[in-house]
């Protein structure tokens, strides 16, 4: 009895455990416009062996990936973006979204503690119309505060048909 009941508890706080909700950091719209066009995501370099690539993908299903260094494709590569991929990767990157302009993640202002070599992250979401928003993340600025942004920036890209490209992570 006691088992069957540690089975349920265990199973409902797996279900409520997807439920979990990112708090919107300061400068992140509540409510984004529905007709985005595309998201850039660009990985910086690291002090070691991190890939550095760009890859671009948007609503028409198509991507690409430009794989800079430390990577397992060098160059440009084009690729297919099924619907739920690239809705399952803006949905990660939304709580994120700045509502206009650079992000308040900007490593240039407010970085109180500083980790060195760690990567850099540049996100940039297009609409239809209007102008772009960025969000420029440095994993090393600000790390214990901002756990929770460093994993879904992380692993956002991890949504997307491209870790073939990627290649495996130092």
């Amino acid at each position: 009895m006691a088992r069957t009941a540690f089975a349920l508890l265990l199973g409902a706080a797996a279900l409520l455990g997807g439920c979990a909700i990112i708090p919107h950091p300061q400068g992140v719209a509540e409510h984004q416009p529905t007709e985005l066009k595309s998201i850039a995501y660009e990985a910086g370099p690291c002090s070691t062996l991190c890939p550095v690539y760009r890859v671009t993908v948007g609503t028409d299903g198509k991507g690409l990936f430009e794989g800079v260094r430390n990577t397992a494709a060098a160059g440009r590569h084009y690729f297919a973006v099924p619907a739920e991929a690239f809705s399952a990767f803006a949905a990660a990157l939304a709580p994120v979204r700045p509502k206009e302009g650079l992000s308040p993640y900007d490593s240039r202002r407010g970085c109180e503690t500083k980790a060195e070599g760690f990567p850099s992250v540049r996100i940039s979401w297009r609409g239809r119309s209007g102008p772009r928003q960025n969000l420029l993340y440095d994993f090393g600025c600000n790390a214990e505060r901002n756990r929770e942004v460093s994993d879904r920036v992380g692993q956002a890209p991890s949504l997307l048909p491209i870790g073939a490209l990627i290649g495996p992570l130092p």
